[in-house]
């Protein structure tokens, strides 16, 4: 997936807002998750939801206006309640940002973490 950066992205350096990092992160797992078949209307209608417990992030390199970033996702754990994803972050091939994150599959009822069902596995290849 590419990503023109935007003004609205910039912070006073003039540089791409950590917070937008995060933005683009979640931005590419959910469309990696809707392309795998298990996106937010498949799960939604379960009653159920992929919710973020933790973020790791390691930025190696700036972003500035008008940069095409192309952002690669991968998932590195997927079992139980858990998945991990790593998204990475480049300009031309050169690698600006590496992100962790780890999502928790809960009941949107009760809030809390609830297995992943099996068949999920299917549409998922591990990664490393």
């Amino acid at each position: 997936m590419n990503i023109t950066v935007e003004a609205a992205d910039l912070d006073e350096l003039d540089l791409v807002n950590n917070a937008v990092y995060l933005r683009y992160v979640e931005t590419v797992a959910r469309a990696h998750a809707d392309l795998l078949g298990i996106g937010g209307e498949v799960i939604l209608a379960m009653s159920r939801a992929f919710v973020v417990r933790r973020h790791e992030i390691d930025y190696h390199l700036p972003a500035r206006l008008g940069d095409v970033l192309t952002l690669r996702t991968r998932i590195e754990k997927f079992q139980g309640a858990r998945a991990v994803r790593v998204v990475q972050i480049e300009r031309d091939g050169e690698v600006l940002v590496v992100a962790r994150t780890e999502w928790t599959f809960i009941d949107l009822e009760t809030l809390r973490p609830v297995r992943m069902p099996k068949e999920f596995q299917a549409h998922v290849t591990i990664e490393e």
